[in-house]
C-alpha cells in the first residue's frame, strides 16, 4: 500500500483520493507497478466525463493538492470494458490491464485483489508481516511519510502513542511543556528525552515546546520540519482535583484551556491542512471521567466529555474528505492514575497496551470515525448509545402523567434502542401525540 516512486513515499490511495476529488473525475484507481528507473511508479487509470480533463490538467491538480510532488507517471483513461456492471473501475481489472500495456509482470506474490491489496511492487520494496495474538499472520501496518503530531508526548500515554508511531516509519513531532500535573513550571526535558528515544531506535522526531493553545505554532513546526501534518494526537492534559463546591474559576479555567481549548487550537491549525491533501486521522483523548463522572473532577469530565462531542462533529465534517476522528478512554498506569490507583492495579494496567489501539486509529487502513473506545490492560471496547424503548403521550400531558410514567420510561426491560446519530430521535418525535381510548358503547 505504499510505493517508492523517484526516492519518494506514495501512497496510492492517497493520490487517489485526490484524482476522485476532480469534479471532472468520475472514478480512479491508482496502482503501483515496478519499473526499472524508478523502484516502482504510479499509474492511475481515470475515468473522466467525456472532454472535461487531459492528462496535463490531472497531473496539476494532483500536484497542487499534495504537500510534494508525488505525481503518477503516467496517465491512462479507461476504456468502457474496464468497468463493472455497476459502472465502478475494478482494481483487480486495472493491475491486469496496466503491467499488460507496460509489457510488465507482476510481482512474486503479489495480490490481484480487492483495493487493500498491495500490487506490483518491485523487491526494492520490503513487505513485512507479522503474527498476531491469535496466531494469524497479517501485514505489518506502517506509517512511513507520515507526519504526527502528539501532544503532551514527553512522559504517560503521550510518550507511548509518539513511540509507537515514530518506530513505525512516522515523523513525529513531540510536543511538551515539561509542566507538573498540576499545568505548573515547564521544561524542555521531557519532549527532548522523547525524541532522543525515538532517535535511538532508528526514527525521525523533533520536539516542540509550545502551549496547546498556540495550536497553530505547534502545526507549523510539523509543516517546518516535514512540509505536512497527517496525524494529530490530542492527549496533552493536567488535572485540577478538587470538590465542586471548592473549585476555583482557575482551577476550571486551566484544564478548560489544556483539555479543550488546546485540542480545538491544534486541530483546526492542522484541518485546513488535512482538507487540502485529502487526508486526515485524528485522535482525541478522552477518558472513564468524562464518560461516567468521578468526585472531585467536575472539571476534567466536563473537558473529557466535550472531546466527544467535539469528535462526533468532526467526523462528520471530515468524512468526505477522508479526515477520521475517533475518541478513546484509556485506563492505564499513567502519572495522573498514581495518585488514585495502588501498586498492584497499576502493574496490570501497562501504558504500552494503550498505544496500539491509537495506532491503529492513526491508520490509514482504520475506516472508524466517530468512534468512542473504552480500553484497559489488554482489554479494548467500542462504546455506543443505548435509549429505552419510551412512552409516547397524548396531547396536553401534564406533569404528573410523566411522574406516573416515569419507571416505565427509564425501564430497559421493555427493550432498547441504539442510536447512533439524532435521526432516530427525531423520527420519535415527530410522531402524533397519542390517540386517546375510545369510550366503550
Amino acid at each position: 500500500d505504499m510505493v517508492l516512486v523517484g526516492g519518494a513515499n506514495v501512497y496510492p490511495a492517497e493520490v487517489e483520493a485526490v484524482l476522485e476529488s476532480h469534479p471532472a473525475v468520475r472514478s480512479a484507481v491508482v496502482v503501483g507497478v515496478p519499473c526499472p528507473d524508478l523502484g516502482s511508479a504510479l499509474h492511475a487509470v481515470v475515468h473522466t466525463a467525456a472532454g472535461a480533463a487531459n492528462e496535463d490538467e490531472l497531473r496539476s491538480f494532483v500536484a497542487d493538492a499534495l504537500s510534494r510532488p508525488k505525481v503518477p507517471k503516467g496517465f491512462s483513461f479507461v476504456a468502457e470494458h474496464l468497468r463493472g456492471e455497476d459502472g465502478k473501475v475494478r482494481r483487480a481489472q486495472v493491475t491486469e490491464w496496466v503491467h499488460k500495456k507496460l509489457g510488465v509482470a507482476p510481482s512474486a506474490g503479489a495480490t490481484m485483489g480487492g483495493a487493500a491489496s498491495t500490487v506490483g511492487l518491485s523487491a526494492s520494496l520490503v513487505s513485512a508481516a507479522s503474527v498476531n495474538s491469535v496466531g494469524k499472520c497479517s501485514a505489518a501496518l506502517t506509517f512511513a511519510g507520515r507526519v504526527a503530531i502528539v501532544t503532551g508526548a514527553g512522559n504517560g500515554l503521550g510518550k507511548e502513542y509518539a513511540l509507537l508511531l515514530g518506530a513505525r516509519g512516522a515523523r513525529v513531532v513531540v510536543n511538551d511543556l515539561g509542566v507538573s500535573l498540576k499545568g505548573e513550571g515547564g521544561s524542555a526535558s521531557l519532549a527532548d528525552a522523547t525524541v532522543a528515544a525515538i532517535v535511538a531506535a532508528g526514527g525521525e522526531a523533533v520536539a516542540n515546546y509550545d502551549s496547546v493553545v498556540d495550536g497553530g505554532k505547534i502545526v507549523q513546526a510539523a509543516l517546518d520540519a516535514y512540509g505536512r501534518v497527517d496525524i494529530v494526537i490530542n492527549n496533552a492534559g493536567i488535572l485540577r482535583d478538587v470538590s465542586f463546591r471548592k473549585m476555583s474559576l482557575d482551577d476550571w479555567e486551566k484544564l478548560y484551556q489544556v483539555h479543550l481549548r488546546g485540542a480545538f487550537a491544534v486541530t483546526q491549525a492542522a484541518w485546513t491542512h488535512m482538507e487540502k491533501q485529502q487526508y486526515g486521522r485524528i485522535v482525541n483523548i478522552s477518558s472513564s471521567t468524562g464518560l461516567y463522572g468521578a468526585f472531585g473532577q467536575a472539571n476534567y469530565a466536563a473537558m473529557k466529555a466535550a472531546m466527544l462531542g467535539l469528535t462526533f462533529t468532526l467526523a462528520l465534517e471530515g468524512k468526505k474528505r477522508n479526515i477520521r476522528v475517533n475518541a478513546i478512554a484509556p485506563l492505564a498506569a499513567s502519572r495522573m492514575m498514581e495518585t488514585v490507583r495502588s501498586k498492584d492495579e497499576l502493574q496490570k494496567l501497562p501504558l504500552q497496551t494503550m498505544a496500539n489501539l491509537v495506532g491503529f486509529l492513526c491508520h490509514e487502513d482504520c475506516a472508524s470515525s466517530g468512534g468512542v473506545f473504552e480500553l484497559g490492560g489488554h482489554w479494548i471496547s467500542r462504546l455506543g448509545w443505548r435509549r429505552t424503548k419510551g412512552i409516547r403521550f397524548q396531547a396536553g400531558f401534564t406533569m404528573e402523567d410523566v411522574a406516573s410514567k416515569f419507571d416505565e420510561i427509564s425501564s430497559f426491560e421493555n427493550g432498547a434502542e441504539y442510536p447512533d446519530s439524532d435521526a432516530s430521535g427525531e423520527a420519535h418525535s415527530m410522531q402524533p401525540p397519542l390517540e386517546p381510548p375510545r369510550a366503550r358503547l
